[in-house]
Formats: C-alpha cells, sequence, structure tokens
C-alpha cells in the first residue's frame, strides 16, 4: 500500500474491507482526513470496476445533508484513491499523533445494547433520509446501508463509503450486507429504505439485526408517548413486500417531519401544565397549612395576613387558570388550524409526490425512448457497415467473374486450338489405322498367295513324283530314281520351311504390332473431360473415372504386347542358333488371340461408351 497519497500523508490503517482500505491521513496545512485506498491487484477486475464506478458516480454529487463529502478523487496507475471528511472520534478530540483515534459510527454508538432515544432516532432518521433522498433525485442507489457505515461528523450523521453505488438501471445484484440486504435483492429505490429502515430499527432497539426478533433492550425508549408511531413508520420502511415500503426517501422524510411536529407540541403543552399543576399543589399546601393554624385557635395578625394574603392568591390562582384555560383553548384552535394546514399540507405534498411519479415515468420512457433512438443508431451504424463490407464484396466479386471470364474466353481459344489439335490427330489416327487394316490386308493376301504357293508345290512334287516312278519303271534306274526322289523331297522340304517362314516373318509382325494409338485416343479423351469440367464438374468427374478405367485397360494391352515382343526377340534368337521357334510361335499365336478378344470385348466397348458420354454432355452444355 502506498505511503503517500498526493499532497496526503497516510498515517495508519482505521479501517479495511473486501473493496479497499481507509486510512487516517494528514494534509499538507495539519488537516486530517480519511483517504480510502482501492489497488486493481488487490481486488480483482470485477471488484475494482464496481468500485471505480461508485466513486465515480458519487463524486458527481453535489455536497449534501445526510451524506460525507467528498474532497478528492484521483486515479493512478495501480488503481485509485477518495479523500473523505474524518470522522468524530469515538472517544472525543483526534490526538496529535491519531494513535488512539477510532471513527464514531452509529454501530458503535448501539453497540452493547445502547439504544437511542427516540427523539435522538428521529434525528437521525430524518438525516440518514435527506441523504439517501439526494442519492435518489440523481437515480442512484447506495445498495450497504448499515450502522457500520454511519458516520458522525462534527456530531451530524451521515451516510458513507459509496463504493457499491449504482445507477437505478443497473440496480439489480447480489451485492450488499447480509441482514440488511431486502428480499427482492437492490431492484429499486424502496431496497434502499429497507436497508435504512433496518438500520433505524437496529438504532432504536439497541440491537443487532440478527438479534431485532429479541425485542428492544432495556435502554429502548419504548415507553414513549409517540414510539408506536415511530414503529410504525420503520414498519412500512421495512415490509418484505416491495410495493408496500415508503417508494421514496421524501415519502419517508414526510411522516418522519410530522412525527417530530407533534413531538414539539406534545412537549410544548406538556411542559406547560406541568408548570399549573405545581402552582395548585402550592397554593393546597398553603390552605392546609392555614386550617391547622384557625384548628389550633393561634391565629395572628400575622396569620390574618397571611390569610388575606392567601385569598389574594387564591385570586390570582383563578385568573391564572382562566389565563391557561384560555390558552390552552386557543393551543386547541392552533392544533386544528395546524392539523387542517397539515392535512391541505399533506394533500399539497402527495399532489406533488404524484407529479414527482409521472415526471420520473416520463423521464425514464424518455430514457428508454433515448435508449431504443441509440439502438437504432447502432443498428443503422451496423447495417451501414455491412453495406459498406458487402458492396466492397460485390466489387470483389465482380473484379472476379471478369477474371475468370477472362480465364474462360482463354480457355475457349484454347479449346478450339485443342479441338483443331484433335481433329488433325483424328485424321492421323484414321490415317494409321487404315493403314493398319490395309498392312493386315495385304499380309492375309500373302498368306494366302503362299498357301497357293504351297500348294502347287505339293501337286507339282506329286506330279514329278509320279513321273520318277513312272521313268524308274520304264527305265529299270531304281538307284537314280531314289535319288532323284530324295533330292525332289529335299526340295519339297526346303521350299515348305521357306514358305513356313516368311508366312511367320509375316505373322510375327502382325502379332508384335505396338497399338499406340489407343494412347493418343486417350489423350483426346482427356482433353474433352477437361473441356466439360468447365462446364459440368460433377459429369466431368463421372467421366473421369470411366477414363481410369480405360487407362488400368490399356496398361493390360500393353502386358499383352510386351509378351508377344518377349516372344519374338527370343524365336529370333533361337532362329539364329539353328533351333526350332515354333513354341514360341505358337505363344505369341496364342497371346494374340486373347489380346484381340480382350480389346473387342473390355477395351473398344468402354472406349466407345466413353465417347457417347462425352458427346452427351458437350449437347447438354451447349444446350444450357
Amino acid at each position: 500500500m502506498p505511503r503517500q497519497c498526493g499532497a496526503w500523508r497516510l498515517d495508519r490503517e482505521i479501517g479495511q474491507g473486501a473493496y479497499g482500505v481507509v486510512c487516517l491521513a494528514l494534509g499538507p496545512g495539519g488537516e486530517r482526513a480519511a483517504v480510502k485506498v482501492c489497488r486493481h491487484a488487490a481486488v480483482g477486475d470485477e471488484r475494482y470496476a464496481r468500485e471505480l464506478r461508485g466513486a465515480k458516480l458519487y463524486r458527481s454529487i453535489p455536497p449534501q445533508d445526510g451524506l460525507v463529502r467528498m474532497r478528492d478523487f484521483v486515479e493512478t496507475t495501480w488503481g485509485f484513491y477518495t479523500v473523505m471528511d474524518l470522522a468524530d472520534d469515538e472517544f472525543g478530540a483526534v490526538p496529535e499523533s491519531g494513535a488512539d483515534y477510532r471513527p464514531k459510527t452509529l454501530a458503535r454508538v448501539v453497540e452493547g445494547e445502547k439504544a437511542l432515544p427516540l427523539k435522538e432516532c428521529v434525528r437521525l432518521a430524518l438525516s440518514l433520509a435527506k441523504g439517501l433522498d439526494a442519492l435518489q433525485r440523481h437515480h442512484l442507489l447506495h445498495r450497504d446501508i448499515k450502522p457500520g457505515n454511519v458516520l458522525y461528523v462534527k456530531g451530524r450523521p451521515v451516510l458513507s463509503d459509496p463504493g457499491l453505488l449504482v445507477e437505478e438501471s443497473d440496480a439489480a445484484s447480489l451485492v450488499g450486507t447480509p441482514g440488511y440486504v431486502p428480499p427482492e435483492k437492490f431492484t429499486g429505490a424502496a431496497s434502499d429504505i429497507y436497508s435504512l429502515g433496518l438500520t433505524l430499527k437496529a438504532a432504536s432497539f439497541g440491537r443487532q439485526v440478527e438479534d431485532l426478533d429479541k425485542g428492544p433492550s432495556m435502554e429502548a425508549d419504548a415507553g414513549a408517548a409517540l414510539f408506536p408511531a415511530w414503529w410504525r413508520i420503520l414498519n412500512k420502511a421495512t415490509n418484505p413486500t416491495p410495493s408496500r415500503r415508503y417508494q421514496s426517501a421524501k415519502a419517508l422524510i414526510k411522516d418522519l417531519k410530522a412525527l417530530r411536529f407533534r413531538m414539539e407540541i406534545a412537549s410544548k403543552f406538556g411542559s406547560r401544565a406541568a408548570k399549573a399543576a405545581g402552582l395548585a399543589a402550592s397554593i393546597t399546601v398553603v390552605a392546609f397549612i392555614g386550617v391547622l393554624v384557625v384548628s389550633n385557635g393561634r391565629m395572628s395578625d400575622e396569620v390574618s395576613a397571611q390569610k388575606n394574603e392567601i385569598v389574594r392568591q387564591r385570586g390570582d390562582v383563578s385568573a391564572q387558570r382562566a389565563e391557561i384555560d384560555r390558552q390552552i383553548r386557543e393551543m386547541s384552535a392552533q392544533r386544528e388550524w395546524i392539523d387542517r394546514q397539515a392535512k391541505e399540507i399533506s394533500a399539497q405534498r402527495e399532489q406533488i409526490d404524484r407529479q414527482n411519479k409521472e415526471m420520473a415515468a416520463q423521464r425514464a420512457q424518455i430514457d428508454r425512448q433515448d435508449k431504443e433512438m441509440v439502438a437504432q443508431r447502432a443498428q443503422i451504424d451496423r447495417q451501414n457497415k455491412e453495406m459498406t463490407a458487402q458492396n466492397k464484396e460485390m466489387s470483389a466479386q465482380r473484379e472476379q467473374i471478369d477474371r475468370q471470364e477472362k480465364e474462360i474466353a482463354g480457355h475457349r481459344n484454347e479449346i478450339a486450338r485443342q479441338q483443331e489439335t484433335i481433329k488433325s490427330q483424328n485424321r492421323e489416327i484414321a490415317g494409321r489405322l487404315d493403314e493398319i487394316a490395309r498392312y493386315r490386308d495385304e499380309i492375309a493376301r500373302q498368306r494366302n498367295e503362299i498357301d497357293k504357293r504351297a500348294q502347287e508345290v505339293a501337286r507339282q512334287a506329286k506330279d514329278i513324283s509320279g513321273q520318277i516312278e513312272v521313268h524308274s519303271i520304264l527305265t529299270g534306274n531304281e538307284t537314280n530314281l531314289v535319288a532323284e526322289l530324295q533330292s525332289l523331297r529335299q526340295f519339297k522340304t526346303d521350299t515348305e520351311n521357306m514358305f513356313e517362314k516368311a508366312r511367320r516373318e509375316a505373322l510375327w509382325g502382325a502379332y508384335s504390332a505396338n497399338f499406340s494409338l489407343w494412347e493418343l485416343r486417350l489423350d483426346n479423351h482427356k482433353r474433352a473431360i477437361a473441356e466439360i469440367a468447365m462446364k459440368d464438374k460433377t459429369k466431368s468427374v463421372e467421366l473421369q473415372a470411366r477414363l481410369d478405367r480405360l487407362v488400368e485397360l490399356l496398361e493390360k494391352d500393353k502386358s499383352y504386347h510386351k509378351a508377344i515382343v518377349d516372344l519374338r526377340d527370343k524365336a529370333m534368337e533361337k532362329d539364329k542358333r539353328g533351333l526350332d521357334s515354333t513354341d514360341e510361335f505358337l505363344a505369341a499365336e496364342r497371346i494374340y488371340k486373347e489380346r484381340l478378344a480382350f480389346e473387342k470385348n473390355e477395351f473398344k466397348p468402354l472406349e466407345k461408351e466413353l465417347e457417347i458420354a462425352e458427346e452427351r454432355s458437350r449437347t447438354q452444355g451447349n444446350r444450357k
């Protein structure tokens, strides 16, 4: 805790609570005051904000009767502090050192069941009610009225500790001292009236709030003539139902002033009656003495003179009694006049209260309208900001759309170029397919020619063989016949081998032909799907799935081709070494047939299905 707050040197602590520390402070001129220090780190965010708000609200109120005066309010880096009037010392004047100083509070006055007299209770109630009325005129709630927060400054009771001060519109809260918090918590002006009523009951009974149900203490002024009227005021102030309490401190002050007036009238009337009774008693004593003197027969001139004096005094007493009766009649008339005036004043006050309530209702309505207008303005500002943000977003979207349109135009140009390229590639593919078809037809023709020549050679060989047999029979030269026959057979074998080799070479060429044209067609499909994706993303995904399956089938076709090429290379190696390569040729022929069946039954149907789907998607896209 700091030891110096501005010009005030903190002497020692004289009070401590949940919201700060109160210190006895010494000013530059030797003047003493109470300085309340609230450090942010010590109380936490919520409590600090509440205490700071209460101090600022209290600072805005001009000095009023019934409220402790705030001399200064200063915010610092560690928190804030307030300088308040110093309360009277409980034991007298504040000593120079301040070591034995204890602030005089109502809690210490009634400590130990020391009830206040009725007259002092009414004076206390009027002072505190005036302070509370000052807060209510500024639409503020104290929320912590209790005997410990009632100080005596220069002999006058005042409300202190405005730390929980809040505006009526923000009243709903669970703060306050247990026992002094009304049943409905703090919701309006009637809530502070409840706390003040309990505080006055504690002062009148000489009890703590938790002991009020035990009745008044021995020192309580419960026997006073007007105590029942006082008690009715306190019971109304502490009614558990908020609507049955005093709704403002002003209404409470009205009843308290009426009670004080009745107490003053009763006091004046009682003093005059006492004087008359004393005078009558003295006359009675003198008369009694005179009777005793006469009865004893010792009357003298002096007694006679006294008797004459008594007669004279009796006349004076009669005159005084007549005067007293006249004064009593005048007082009765005055009392009746005062009662009429009081009733008129009461009616006027009720009218003023009604007007004040109407004004308060109008003020509340105006406040609500102001709040609604502020809320509407805030809503309009938010809408303007949203519209500005939307305009910016729309501008950005327009720019993006322009960019996309430019990109689409570029894509369209690119697609047009790609379509021209595809058409050219399709023409090239068609030419190569025609060339392959002619190549296959030529192989088939050569194969047929070879078969025809083989048949012709076989026929010629058969004829020659028959001729040789006839010649050998006619000539009888069997040796030459056998040699010629063997030579003819060898020629036939060589010819057949030659034709078979030519046939195999032609077939090897057909079997090992690489169908690379399918890859070109796949490229065309990829470009077509990319074009469709710009118009229909969902359809392009479906087409891409079919294309992926077609790529898998192409990989299988490549495996067929690779197997045939490997068998061809192996057969060529055997041919070079003079070995028989029939097994490799037959295996290649079997794989070739499988490849043709695969292309016919799987690859070509899927490729055709993909072409139809692409064409349908292009047609639908053009319609859109």
